[in-house]
């Protein structure tokens, strides 16, 4: 099993595409997360 873990604390959610606003083109990261888990804090 591979585990790769991204964490950027100075970048909004609603600004990554594969989150909420799909507007917005993160080619790569968009890519990643179409084949991975992603998880949402709900605090």
């Amino acid at each position: 099993m591979n585990v790769v873990l991204i964490i950027i604390d100075t970048l909004r959610q609603d600004y990554v595409g594969c989150y909420e606003d799909r507007r917005i083109k993160m080619p790569y990261l968009d890519s990643l997360a179409k084949e991975s888990v992603l998880f949402i804090h709900g605090g």
